[in-house]
C-alpha cells in the first residue's frame, strides 16, 4: 500500500510542478501534502474491494 501510495503522491507533485511552471498560482509542496491523506484512502479501499472480490463466497465450492 505504502508503494503505490508514494507513487501515485510523486505523479501528483510532478503534475503539480507542471502546472506552477505553465501559470498557475499554487504551491506543489501543499497540494502533495494534502493528497498524502486522499490518496492513501483511495488506495485502502482499492485494495479491500480486491480482497472482498478474492474471497470465497458462502456455499461457493469447496476444495475438500
Amino acid at each position: 500500500m505504502a508503494a503505490v501510495t508514494y507513487y501515485i503522491v510523486g505523479l501528483v507533485g510532478y503534475a503539480s510542478k507542471g502546472l506552477k511552471s505553465a501559470g498557475w498560482a499554487l504551491n506543489p509542496d501543499v497540494i502533495v501534502g494534502i493528497s498524502i491523506p486522499i490518496v492513501a484512502l483511495m488506495v485502502a479501499l482499492g485494495i479491500r474491494r480486491i480482497h472482498q472480490g478474492l474471497a470465497p463466497k458462502p456455499g461457493g465450492i469447496s476444495s475438500d
